[in-house]
C-alpha cells in the first residue's frame, strides 16, 4: 500500500468533494429549522485529511460518510414534505458549476467520471457497453451507495435522481444529456 499520495488518490477525493458540494447546496437552499448543518462538512485539504499508513481507508471512510450524510439529509427533508423535484433543481444547478466543455459523448462520459462518486476505483462500478461519437451507453454493474441509504431509512433511487440531475447540469451546455433504464445508462447528443 502507498503511503505517498498520488494523481488517484486526488481524483477521487475531488470526486468526494462533488459529492460533498451538493450536499452543501441542499442544506444551504433547504436550512430545515437549521438541522441540515449537521450533515454539512467542511473539507481541508487533501493532504490534512487523510491517514497517509492507510490511504485506501481513509478514503474509503470519507466515501461511507459523504454518502451517508447525504443521504440522511435528503431523506430527513423528504419527510419534512421538501419534494425531490426542489432538490434536484439545487443539484442541477451544482453540476452547472461544473460544466464540462466536451466535444463528443465518450469525452462527456469521461467529465462525468471525473466527477460522480461510484466508491473506489477498483470497485469498477461503470462498464462501458457501447460508445459512438454521439452516444455512450454504460451500466452500473452494482449498486454500492444503497448501503448508505439503508442505513439512513432512505431509498435510494433519490441518489440516483439526485445524481443524474448534477450530471446532467454538469454536460448540457455542450450538447449532452444522461438518460437511464434503471442501471444502464445513455449519454447521448440533444
Amino acid at each position: 500500500m502507498s503511503l505517498v499520495l498520488g494523481p488517484i488518490h486526488y481524483w477521487l477525493y475531488n470526486k468526494i468533494r462533488f459529492q460533498e458540494e451538493i450536499t452543501s447546496a441542499i442544506a444551504e437552499q433547504f436550512p430545515n429549522e437549521g438541522k441540515s448543518d449537521r450533515y454539512v462538512r467542511n473539507l481541508v485539504p487533501l493532504e490534512q485529511a487523510v491517514d497517509t499508513a492507510n490511504i485506501h481507508g481513509s478514503l474509503q471512510k470519507m466515501i461511507h460518510d459523504a454518502e451517508e450524510r447525504n443521504a440522511g439529509l435528503v431523506t430527513e427533508l423528504l419527510n419534512s414534505g421538501i419534494s425531490m423535484k426542489e432538490m434536484e433543481k439545487v443539484a442541477r444547478r451544482t453540476g452547472e458549476k461544473h460544466a464540462a466543455s466536451v466535444s463528443s459523448a465518450i469525452d462527456a462520459y469521461k467529465a462525468l467520471d471525473d466527477l460522480l462518486l461510484n466508491g473506489m476505483p477498483c470497485d469498477r462500478v461503470s462498464v462501458i457497453l457501447d460508445q459512438s461519437e454521439d452516444e455512450v451507453v454504460f451500466s452500473l454493474v452494482e449498486d454500492i451507495h444503497g448501503d448508505s441509504w439503508n442505513a439512513m431509512e432512505g431509498d435510494v433511487a433519490n441518489y440516483y435522481i439526485l445524481r443524474k440531475a448534477a450530471a446532467n447540469g454538469a454536460i448540457r451546455q455542450s450538447g449532452f444529456v444522461l438518460d437511464n433504464n434503471d442501471m444502464t445508462y445513455i449519454i447521448k447528443r440533444v
